[in-house]
């Protein structure tokens, strides 16, 4: 087995290997699992390596009992000195190579989600192969809120997910959709009382099936569904670097940091 599965920690991301599978956990508590920019690299380069490890058979990404991920920790980009580019565009980078990891690994990936999932962590949540999530979770992608679009390739996982119009209500609209709405929906697989405890009984099951039937299975799949995932990333990876340097995005972060409804001009 790759020795730097065993013993990792990098930022607000660790990973541990029980059995023959790889979980990754965001531990940042303080911030209900708010992502930082070196999260993306971090989990791209484990699945990297769970897929180049022929004694791995799935992955799950999993946060806490209060939240999967909350989403970008909006301090990341605070710096009102620094160009608007310094920082993003690597950032946009390696949220690409994070979903390129996922979407072709040979091996599953599996989203246990408790409690809150919103913003780039959502988009996380979609990338995977099979979300299960607790009872109390819920999603939500509010980008608009402050100035933003959906980035992760969420447009283009939540569209083949759940269909156009209800992707574009949750985009537009921020509706919050809680778990049993989500598995309704096809968002999600299953709901269980504890997402982390059946998420690792589904990959143990993996067990049942050869590694490289399931890897080809995924892939089939994927190439059907997610055809257009390469060039949403790069449409956002464009987009959404012009808009970080809006005063429209500067307001909806303030709003935010402050409690109050944003005044956007008409």
């Amino acid at each position: 087995m790759n020795a730097s599965l065993t013993r990792f920690a990098r930022g607000v991301i660790s990973a541990a290997v029980e059995e023959s599978t790889l979980t990754i956990t965001i531990v940042n508590p303080a911030k209900r699992g708010a992502l930082e920019p070196e999260s993306y690299k971090a989990i791209g380069d484990l699945i990297r390596a769970a897929g180049n490890d022929a004694a791995i058979r799935a992955v799950i990404i999993t946060g806490d009992d209060t939240a999967f991920s909350s989403g970008m920790d909006i301090d990341s980009f605070s710096d009102p000195g620094a160009p608007v580019e310094m920082g993003v565009v690597e950032t946009m980078d390696e949220i690409a190579y994070m979903a390129t990891a996922i979407t072709r690994s040979p091996v599953p990936v599996i989203a246990a989600v408790e409690g809150a999932c919103a913003g780039i962590g959502a988009s996380v949540a979609f990338l995977a192969d099979i979300i299960v999530a607790g009872e109390k979770a819920f999603f939500t992608i509010p980008f608009t809120a402050i100035g933003l679009i959906p980035d992760g390739g969420a447009a283009a996982t939540l569209a083949a997910s759940i269909g156009r119009h209800r992707a574009m209500a949750m985009t537009l609209l921020h509706t919050r959709i809680p778990a049993e709405d989500a598995r309704a929906f096809g968002l999600v697989a299953e709901t269980a009382p504890v997402a982390l405890k059946r998420a690792r009984e589904i990959a143990l099951g993996f067990h049942s099936s050869p590694r490289e039937a399931l890897g080809r299975a995924k892939a089939a799949v994927n190439r059907a569904s997610l055809s257009a995932l390469p060039d949403a990333l790069a449409c956002e990876a464009q987009i959404q670097t012009r808009l970080l340097g809006t005063a429209e995005h500067k307001e909806g972060v303030s709003a935010f940091r402050e409690r109050r409804t944003a005044r956007f001009p008409d």
